[in-house]
């Protein structure tokens, strides 16, 4: 059981880690082409770039 809970705990961290790093190689791309990030009431991020 304990074993069980450690690989599933491993697992979610694991998880947690990529989406943090597609989020902010997210933030690096919209900054990158002269965008900017808002934060909107909930505390997430949207960016926003204009392109031509």
């Amino acid at each position: 059981m304990n074993l069980k809970i450690n690989r599933r705990r491993k697992r979610a961290i694991k998880k947690a880690e990529r989406e943090m790093e597609i989020l902010e190689d997210w933030k690096e791309r919209v900054l990158l082409v002269g965008g900017s990030l808002r934060k909107d009431r909930d505390g997430k991020y949207y960016g926003v770039a204009y392109f031509d």
